[in-house]
């Protein structure tokens, strides 16, 4: 891979990712930015500069992370951060991200995410696929025998184990 199309794919990866409330808020993506934030300056080229600026945004752009990570099949930061290793081989980069998906069956839910729990003893769990906007107007709702709503992010991990 040429450094030209490992930065473009760094690029298009982190894009990708940044546009998705999860990943603002989990920390491989902010793992993985700060890690580029320390290598892009040392790759001699114009790209990388840009490329730099565009992480320093994204870095103040980030939320305070709610998990560590959500154990996602496909990682953007992950995918991102091999290409720069790639395109590079001789830039040193410290390849850990907090992939530490993290399963606590002494709570209910078991595992962080993106859902709203109303009311742990009711039987009833509801899954808006994708839809954010309807979960929230549920929770708000908060009808009776509602236990969780929220959305279903990748077909591995869903709202309960």
């Amino acid at each position: 891979m040429t450094p030209e199309e490992g930065l473009k794919i760094v690029r298009s990866e982190l894009e990708s990712g940044f546009v998705l409330p999860k990943c603002r808020k989990c920390g491989c993506m902010e793992d993985a930015l700060k890690n580029l934030t320390s290598v892009l300056p040392t790759a001699a080229f114009e790209d990388a500069a840009t490329l730099a600026s565009t992480v320093n945004v994204w870095r103040e752009q980030m939320q305070p992370i709610q998990y560590t990570c959500l154990g996602c099949e496909y990682c953007y930061p992950a995918v991102a951060q091999n290409a720069f290793t790639s395109a590079f081989p001789t830039i040193d980069i410290v390849a850990d991200l907090s992939c530490d998906f993290r399963v606590n069956d002494q709570a209910w839910p078991p595992v962080v995410g993106e859902y709203h729990v109303l009311d742990e003893s009711s039987p009833i769990a509801i899954s808006t696929l994708a839809d954010t906007q309807l979960a929230e107007e549920l929770a708000q709702r908060k009808p009776n025998g509602l236990a969780i709503v929220g959305k279903t992010e990748t077909e591995n991990i869903a709202l309960i184990k």
